[in-house]
């Protein structure tokens, strides 16, 4: 984070959307925060004006799944897979290259590389689907780290999936559920249904291989959802039914890592128009207004 003191930024002759409506203005940010909005803005000496001609602003994307500390590898594995249990046993060799190499970088220069890796693209919130490094509590890693959340990888890869649910009905459960496109990942619903792990905080990663019974039992639990088409076509050639699960289930986008997903989430939002079950308008609800409710945070939308 740059600092500038005392001394406040006015964002001069921008254009934001508000309410579907196209506004423009100018913008006073004070201590990281917006405390004026005005069609101009008188600029005084204790303030730096960005003039940033016309073009767009947007608050800060949510990144709603992501691994930090995965992102320096290379998309691994050589064809489409079962479930992603199939794919974790073909690519993990950690004995050969690249895992070798990677593995031997410090935990917290890859965490601080997948955090640079989202700034770039204008995330400034993540979800992280792996444990809580105190890496993310310095006021110089480089996004939000969601802390207030428990998760599980799975139900076949993770330990004591039912310890990790949180007692109370409010904290985002996360998990990756029916990854795949065979008997395995169409049974994962089911299942966390019957071990009452299904609820309205239960957030639920991919579902490439939800049917519409799956898609009922979400809805009424109340649940929510985490798309990754670009992770999912890799992997599966195959993503969730997005045109049937929006229209019913809370749902947001996340990048996965780089392993198996997009490089940054501006391909991720690009990787979900292009596959036209999702509009310009409904991807973008996704990386932020959507994925706040999902979990909770503070609403960054300029007023």
């Amino acid at each position: 984070m740059f600092n500038f003191g005392n001394r406040d930024i006015i964002i001069q002759n921008a254009n934001w959307e508000h309410a579907n409506d196209l506004v423009s203005g100018d913008i006073r940010i004070h201590n990281g925060r917006i405390i004026e909005i005005r069609d101009k803005i008188k600029v005084d000496q204790k303030a730096i004006p960005v003039n940033v001609q016309n073009n767009f602003i947007y608050p800060g994307l949510i990144n709603a799944h992501d691994h930090l500390e995965m992102n320096l590898y290379p998309r691994l594995g050589e064809s489409f897979y079962p479930n992603y249990v199939a794919w974790a046993n073909a690519i993990y060799r950690p004995k050969e290259s690249p895992i070798r190499e990677i593995e031997k970088v410090n935990i917290a220069d890859r965490l601080l590389w997948g955090g640079l890796k989202n700034l770039v693209s204008g995330v400034t919130t993540v979800i992280h689907h792996n444990p809580w490094n105190r890496a993310f509590s310095s006021e110089k890693f480089p996004v939000k780290v969601l802390k207030k959340m428990t998760w599980a990888h799975s139900l076949k890869l993770g330990k004591n999936v039912g310890r990790a649910f949180p007692k109370d009905s409010v904290t985002p459960f996360v998990i990756h559920a029916a990854e795949g496109i065979d008997e395995i990942a169409a049974s994962e619903i089911s299942i966390l249904h019957k071990k009452k792990l299904l609820a309205k905080n239960t957030v639920l990663v991919h579902g490439a291989g939800l049917a519409k019974e799956d898609i009922e039992l979400i809805r009424q639990a109340g649940a929510a959802m985490v798309w990754g088409p670009a992770s999912n076509l890799f992997m599966f050639d195959r993503t969730a039914p997005i045109d049937k699960i929006k229209r019913v289930i809370p749902l947001a986008l996340g990048t996965d890592s780089t392993l198996t997903g997009s490089p940054t989430l501006l391909d991720e939002m690009h990787a979900a128009v292009q596959s036209r079950l999702a509009t310009i308008p409904e991807t973008y609800a996704m990386v932020s207004y959507d994925a706040e409710t999902i979990f909770r945070l503070e609403s960054t939308a300029i007023q």
